[in-house]
């Protein structure tokens, strides 16, 4: 029975592999590819407007004290896709305003910059996140730093959110830095 119960939790084991494995494929149907750190997670999503996560490793160690899909060093790239606009315009009337909806937003820094030949806009803010607590219908807050990558290219706006806690930016400052040298469009 034992060694029917090895081979049935190898099995399971081999199966998960797998799966995790073709997941973690880069999914060549998206319109820009990007890297992660090897020991990072990561998932497309076919959403209209989110379309690929990322977590590192500490996200799965650290539960944030019993909150539920707690962040805590992270990356999120959304898409929006817009015409007769620009970089300039899509920050402005669509990225900018969204700030205001933020709780205890700061900003820290605007930036305009080249990342693999594309114009971006680099934002770095502080704001309070608020989340649910686990199992329940309360919700936490906590305070997060978070580096915007704005981009516009081919009529669709990106934004390429970097998010940290503020004790643990400094750290992932850079290797948030080196995931965006990752960072181009299939044209």
């Amino acid at each position: 029975m034992k060694k029917h119960r090895n081979s049935f939790l190898l099995l399971l084991v081999a199966a998960l592999a797998i799966l995790a494995a073709s997941c973690q494929k880069d999914d060549t149907s998206y319109s820009f590819e990007i890297k992660v750190p090897t020991d990072w997670g990561y998932q497309y999503y076919s959403d209209l407007t989110v379309k690929y996560y990322a977590w590192s490793p500490s996200r799965l160690a650290d539960d944030q004290a019993g909150v539920r899909d707690s962040l805590s060093e992270d990356l999120l790239i959304s898409q929006y896709a817009l015409t007769t606009a620009d970089l300039f315009s899509f920050y402005s009337n669509y990225v900018y305003p969204m700030f205001d909806q933020q709780l205890n937003y700061q900003a820290l820094s605007t930036v305009d910059t080249t990342i693999n030949g594309y114009e971006c806009i680099k934002h770095t803010h502080f704001q309070t996140n608020r989340i649910a607590w686990q199992g329940s219908t309360d919700t936490i807050e906590f305070d997060a730093q978070i580096v915007k990558y704005v981009f516009y290219h081919n009529n669709i706006g990106y934004i390429v959110d970097c998010t940290a806690l503020p004790y643990t930016f400094d750290y992932y400052a850079p290797v948030f830095e080196d995931i965006m040298s990752t960072f181009k469009f299939r044209d």
